[in-house]
């Protein structure tokens, strides 16, 4: 179980991979957080959510990550310290972290998705994150389901709903 909070702190991804792949990588409070406040500027950006429908998932989106993101960093001085056992310093959990996050960050749209646009791959990763923030404690299934509501009530606008 300790080993598992290592590797849900340290934020490892790989910037090649495509976003639905970030859907299957595993649950990691620290690369949701860092795609929930992604999802977030791109919705505020993509003209086809609008309304109300933005304004709730652009606040929801951000809530959930700033949680995610306390929860990371309540959790950095036992990851500091189970990090020793495997040869690694405060720096190098650091750098590993600043690395990972750049990767998400890059990888967020692939080469063919245009940066101003959430597509259908990007909430499928949002709602895996939200449930497995659940499962994992890190939030209620209330909130989880919240967050589903609301990435469905997007998927309808982009989708050419509502």
């Amino acid at each position: 179980m300790k080993t598992k909070y290592i590797l849900g702190a340290l934020i490892v991804a790989n910037a090649s991979l495509p976003s639905e792949a970030f859907a299957n990588r595993g649950y990691q409070p620290g690369n949701c957080a860092v795609y929930a406040e992604m999802a977030a500027k791109t919705i505020k950006a993509d003209s086809r959510v609008t309304g109300e429908t933005q304004t709730k998932s652009v606040k929801v989106l951000t809530v959930y990550s700033d949680h995610l993101n306390g929860v990371v960093k309540a959790k950095m001085p036992e990851t500091y310290q189970q990090a020793k056992g495997f040869g690694w310093d405060k720096a190098k959990v650091d750098q590993m972290m600043k690395d990972g996050e750049a990767a998400i960050r890059a990888g967020f749209h692939s080469g063919t998705m245009e940066t101003d646009k959430i597509y259908t791959d990007h909430l499928l990763a949002i709602n895996n994150c939200a449930k497995a923030s659940s499962m994992a404690g890190d939030i209620g299934r209330d909130d989880a389901n919240a967050i589903g509501e609301v990435m469905g009530d997007v998927f309808a606008q982009i989708a050419g709903g509502s």
